[in-house]
């Protein structure tokens, strides 16, 4: 792993935007608002945006974005799923980028303290763009973790965290494993026996805590190394169907068309056309 990839950082200015297909990204996503106005639909929830507002998409949300407004400025940082984990260490502010429930808020005003993650935007695309040097990565580490701070005190904190710290260590700790292990065959009720929970009891907390049941997040994540297969090599939809943990292909396609609106097989032709 380089010193840069836990974070890809840039600032876009458009005075015209094509709006976005609905889309999603491997890596968690943070898009600062300074000027123009949208609309971002995420999942079943429509934001409207404007300057000041401040976006977060975990790996597995699918976004549209609408501009209603410009000129069209923003930050965008992209950040590497377990390298930003590993960097931030801390289980409840890795929780605002990767776990978003029913009740969590994607849009958050950081109209109160704008100057100051103006400076933070800033310092993070200086090193960005800079050799790379010692602490580089730890330098970048550390301005992520006062940025997901500042919009942790601007944002509602019950829809941000989860009110049980102990329980959410321990999902997150389950979630590494279905992170690290989708490729395998896992029975939900052996994981939960193996947690001491009941599985009703890991169903309900889980997605209590992550917006997902069990089985729900595993496919999410199966399906998305799956997109990465389709898009970077010329593995069978069968070979990438078995790789990324279904054992059965038709409910592979199944699944990948309810998500994408759109099979593995018009998926991969439509990246081949666009590169």
């Amino acid at each position: 792993m380089t010193e840069k990839e836990i974070i890809s950082a840039a600032y876009y200015h458009e005075s015209l935007y094509k709006d976005d297909i609905n889309h999603f990204h491997s890596e968690y996503e943070m898009m600062f608002i300074i000027d123009g106005e949208l609309d971002v639909t995420v999942n079943d929830k429509i934001y409207h945006v404007v300057p000041g507002d401040i976006l977060l998409f975990s790996n597995l949300e699918l976004h549209r974005i609408h501009v209603s407004k410009t000129p069209y400025h923003r930050y965008i940082l992209r950040l590497n799923v377990s390298a930003t984990e590993l960097a931030l260490s801390n289980v409840d502010l890795i929780s605002i980028l990767k776990n978003h429930t029913s009740t969590f808020n994607h849009c958050i005003s950081l109209c109160a303290v704008m100057d100051d993650a103006i400076i933070l935007f800033k310092k993070i695309i200086t090193e960005f763009d800079n050799p790379p040097s010692q602490f580089t990565r730890e330098l970048l580490g550390a301005y992520l973790k006062e940025l997901l701070i500042l919009i942790h005190r601007c944002s509602d904190k019950e829809t941000t965290l989860p009110v049980d710290r102990t329980m959410n260590t321990q999902i997150y700790l389950i979630q590494k494993y279905l992170d690290n292990n989708y490729s395998k065959q896992i029975n939900i009720k052996m994981l939960a026996d193996d947690n001491y929970m009941s599985h009703s009891y890991l169903t309900h907390t889980f997605k209590l805590h992550t917006g997902y049941s069990p089985k729900q997040y595993l496919t999410l994540v199966r399906l998305n190394n799956s997109t990465h297969l389709l898009r970077t090599t010329a593995k069978t939809i069968i070979d990438i169907a078995l790789e990324c943990g279904f054992s059965d292909i038709n409910n592979y396609i199944k699944c990948f068309k309810s998500k994408f609106g759109m099979t593995p097989k018009e998926y991969k032709k439509h990246f081949k056309l666009e590169g």
